[in-house]
């Protein structure tokens, strides 16, 4: 475990809080839904203002800069998920590099390959009353 903690070049500061009760205490000290740049600050600031490296400090510093311009704020999601957009201040400063395709991306292929065997037994019950017929 210490080896992967290792790679991760952008640690987060919130210990066993979770990504979701942040953005609503964010969303409850706001007024309105935070945005992906605002909680990435959030959840990468240590209690005394600090940052864990180098990387996230330059990253949070970009994101404060365009956070005032962030699409994203002008988007009118009020409630139950996070403000973004594509070109937002957190995808500025991040690089506009791909999302990491990890647990979601499992998902997603999961899905996918359900929805694909969930039609192929479709098919084969659809071809099984045809012979039934014949």
């Amino acid at each position: 475990m210490k080896s992967l903690r290792a790679l991760n070049d952008s640690p987060h500061c919130t210990g066993s809080m979770s990504y979701a009760r942040l953005t609503h205490e964010e969303a409850e000290r706001l007024g309105h839904q935070p945005t992906r740049a605002q909680n990435y600050v959030k959840s990468h600031t240590k209690k005394g203002g600090g940052y864990p490296n180098d990387i996230v400090k330059e990253r949070c510093e970009k994101m404060n800069e365009l956070i005032p311009t962030d699409p994203a704020a002008s988007s009118s999601i009020t409630e139950g998920t996070v403000r973004w957009a594509p070109n937002d201040a957190f995808a500025q400063a991040m690089g506009n590099k791909p999302e990491y395709a990890g647990r979601v991306m499992d998902i997603v292929e999961r899905m996918l390959w359900m929805s694909m065997i969930d039609s192929l037994v479709e098919n084969l019950r659809l071809f099984t009353v045809v012979y039934k017929l014949m």
